[in-house]
């Protein structure tokens, strides 16, 4: 057995070369197949994972994993990831999958230089549809379908990357109620624990679509719980009002993709396929016509059929009922800087006796837009994962909007000189940030290279004091900081970090 940190020299019949990355499951290294002559990614299943599974679960994730691998290594598509080999290490035990070795970068590097073209994210997003109607064809569900499992080659084509969780529906060896996953891209069934299909990872296409037309996530939040309330209730702004460039007909795609029904998604990757090839050459989709007519009519990301069976008692209510149109001006274009940023509630009302009785009145509409962004707190009424909570009533909503006075945000922003940075911000022991982040490279002088970046965050917190603890760890070097500060209700405050310097010292400071 290897040292918790060291590098094997083989495994199997693989001579490692090197590290390409880390996950929750092991190590992916480049290793070399002397049998083949060929370079192989070598992925690998840690022993710290394996000793963190209940002793008697142990023997049920080997026979798991080596199952649903050879699997997927019976998938031969252009835009996934081809598997050659699956087996055992015999001297350490350690169970590995060798995959196509791949050159170019993730879809979440990309995305971390830059928006996308709305035509060039659906085109992506056309070609990914197409590699995983192809698995679902064969009964392989991917379930963690996010931007790091996509490589993007030097070609501009996607590919599709680990299936080391993917699931076969008719296996007896996958049991239901576990769940596996990426929260910000989960599906509201896999959050909850039930039977997948296919469907479930047309929806974490339609998560990633989102976050590659905004720049934003459509279920962010502040914590776990928060988040899969969010999954499970919240319906996001539609594309086209963040970004008035992309076409109202991208909106229907990504509403369709993200309904919380699965019976009201698309049936499979091919029809959402066609859907994004028609937009992209100035067709109407082709599939729209009739998905309308089976849901009534309704537009936008928060549409329901009255008394459909899938939609939640408030979608129910609003069936297909179309927002008010925004009018030009001063006051339109308040509203729309306020919905730009993160919140549990981007509309402020003036509280008056008048006002209430309106938003009464009119919470439905603003609720097709998803203004409230959910309409959850979190509170101890908030759910875990995996468990399935009422949709928070009419009422709830109304007097969720009324105490946002309550809450403040952070505006986090943080400068580093690093090629490649893991950051971690906590508040008050929570994690609310957990992302790796890329520099820029800004100089190369005698092969010494120089890279610079930024990344910014708006966090709802509630008002008062709060420790802020801001960690950064790059290549083998890693820093941690706190700072403490009092946050008033309704105001966002300023918290600058900074990676600078030769000696890469991190510091924090309120602005």
């Amino acid at each position: 057995m290897t040292a918790p940190n060291s590098m094997p020299k083989t495994l199997g019949r693989y001579e490692i070369q090197g590290e390409l990355g880390r996950g929750m499951m092991g190590v992916v290294y480049r290793a070399h197949d002397p049998a083949l002559g060929r370079k192989v990614a070598l992925k690998t299943v840690s022993d710290h994972f394996a000793r963190s599974l209940p002793e008697n679960e142990r023997e049920h994730f080997d026979q798991r994993f080596l199952a649903e691998a050879r699997a997927a290594a019976a998938l031969s598509h252009p835009g996934i990831i081809g598997v050659h080999d699956v087996g055992r290490d015999p001297d350490t035990g350690t169970l590995f999958i060798a995959l196509e070795y791949l050159q170019g970068q993730t879809l979440g590097q990309r995305l971390a230089r830059g928006p996308l073209d709305w035509k060039e994210a659906l085109r992506l997003t056309q070609r990914v549809a197409e590699a995983l109607n192809h698995a679902h064809a064969q009964g392989i569900v991917h379930r963690d379908i996010k931007p790091a499992n996509i490589m993007i080659l030097e070609s501009g084509e996607p590919k599709v990357m680990d299936f080391g969780i993917a699931k076969i529906p008719e296996s007896e060896l996958t049991g239901a109620g576990q769940v596996f996953g990426t929260p910000l891209f989960m599906s509201p069934e896999q959050a909850n624990g039930t039977t997948l299909d296919g469907r479930s990872d047309l929806f974490s296409l339609g998560a990633v679509l989102y976050n590659l037309l905004t720049q934003r996530h459509g279920f962010d939040a502040g914590s776990l719980p928060a988040i899969i309330t969010k999954v499970l209730h919240h319906e996001p702004d539609p594309p086209s009002f963040l970004n008035p460039l992309i076409p109202k007909s991208v909106d229907y795609v990504v509403a369709r993709l993200l309904a919380k029904s699965p019976e009201r998604r698309y049936p499979d990757g091919r029809t959402v396929a066609e859907d994004l090839q028609d937009i992209l050459q100035d067709r109407a989709p082709r599939h729209r016509a009739a998905w309308e007519s089976q849901v009534g009519g309704a537009h936008g990301l928060a549409t329901s059929p009255p008394g459909d069976p899938g939609a939640s008692p408030l979608e129910a209510l609003i069936g297909t009922v179309r927002p008010p149109s925004l009018p030009n001006g001063p006051a339109a274009e308040t509203v729309r800087q306020s919905s730009q940023r993160r919140s549990l509630g981007p509309l402020w009302f003036q509280v008056s006796a008048v006002a209430l009785a309106l938003a009464l009145l009119l919470g439905v509409v603003h609720a097709a837009r998803a203004r409230w962004s959910g309409g959850a707190t979190e509170s101890a009424s908030t759910p875990s994962p995996g468990i399935s909570a009422e949709p928070p009533s009419l009422i709830d909503r109304v007097g969720s909007a009324f105490s946002l006075e309550e809450n403040a945000r952070i505006s986090f922003g943080l400068e580093y000189s690093a090629k490649a940075v893991s950051l971690r911000v906590w508040v008050d022991d929570n994690l609310v940030v957990e992302k790796n982040v890329y520099g820029r490279l800004t100089r190369k002088i005698l092969g010494m290279e120089s890279y610079k970046g930024s990344f910014q965050e708006v966090l709802d917190v509630k008002s008062g004091r709060h420790d802020i603890k801001v960690r950064v760890a790059w290549d083998n070097n890693a820093k941690t900081e706190t700072i403490s500060g009092t946050l008033k209700p309704g105001v966002t405050r300023r918290l600058e970090a900074d990676l600078g310097g030769i000696r890469k010292s991190l510091s924090l400071e309120w602005k």
